[in-house]
């Protein structure tokens, strides 16, 4: 017989983009979601020290909403390496245990099964290259992983994310618009004679009104950027200017790439293409040096 749950959730900034501390009432474990831009206020939170299972979520490079699954020691360090080496990623939700009870082979259980239950929902594309081996663990041990395996997946879906939830039907592949503007960052983006301005966002990253894009696609420009850039022009989001098109209102993009893709009509990296207006650093150098 299923019983009803009580689920805690703390903001720590009293903004429901910020930080958030989730838990469940009479469980051991803990699950923390953390936007890319507030990674390196995560190394004062005594959770992200210890051995975790973590998601991290995104666009991938076709425009595909994206998930990558992991587990490390110190959840901290191994996101400061993410944060180097893969750049789809805007959030990232970790699980870990209040006590010191949760393992390397746990965690490890848990990234196996976990990326078993995406790729069988099949809800979100998935950026794991390999399948993680599901070790040996004792019947007791693996009854209460697959018990934590319930809590996450309960957990994720009240934060928004159904990524292990049996997919019935297809995922969108157009994230809305219609942002808010809530503060953060100003960047600009120069190329092929044009010009956009990014406002950086917990939830992502908001080409501005006014901010122009390339009229003529390079052969770089993929199939669903092309798309992506018709459904723009079709809800006169992107309007036809003489030598550009030109954003008649503010956009939400779930990647700085895909953002600074459709502005080039061509392929880029988002962290090293948009430059802060204050300090003229990239995207890139900012993220470095808020983590050493």
């Amino acid at each position: 017989m299923a019983h009803g749950k009580t689920i805690k959730i703390f903001l720590e900034s009293n903004d429901a983009t910020g930080i958030k501390h989730a838990e469940v009432v009479n469980w051991t474990g803990q699950a923390i979601l953390c936007p890319r831009p507030l990674l390196a206020a995560l190394k004062e939170w005594p959770e992200s020290q210890k051995p975790a299972v973590y998601l991290l979520f995104g666009e991938n490079r076709e425009g595909l909403p994206a998930v990558y699954v992991g587990e490390a020691d110190n959840v901290f360090d191994r996101l400061r390496n993410h944060e180097r080496n893969k750049d789809f990623w805007n959030e990232v939700v970790f699980f870990t245990n209040k006590d010191e009870n949760l393992t390397k082979a746990h965690v490890q259980y848990l990234e196996s099964r976990l990326c078993d239950l995406a790729r069988e929902a099949n809800r979100l594309a998935m950026e794991n290259v390999n399948q993680p081996k599901l070790p040996s663990l004792p019947r007791s041990d693996r009854e209460s992983m697959e018990e934590f395996v319930e809590y996450i997946r309960l957990l994720l879906g009240t934060m928004g994310y159904r990524v292990l939830e049996p997919n019935k039907r297809e995922t969108s592949k157009v994230r809305p618009s219609a942002p808010v503007r809530t503060g953060g960052r100003t960047f600009k983006f120069a190329v092929r004679g044009v010009s956009a301005t990014c406002l950086q966002t917990n939830d992502g990253f908001v080409v501005l009104k006014d901010s122009q894009a390339a009229l003529k696609p390079t052969g770089s420009f993929a199939d669903y950027f092309i798309k992506m850039r018709e459904m723009l022009v079709e809800k006169k989001i992107l309007k036809q200017m003489d030598k550009s098109y030109e954003f008649a209102e503010d956009f939400l993009f779930a990647s700085s790439s895909t953002a600074a893709s459709i502005v080039a009509g061509g392929q880029r990296n988002g962290r090293t293409s948009w430059i802060d207006e204050q300090t003229g650093k990239t995207l890139a150098e900012i993220e470095q040096e808020a983590l050493s």
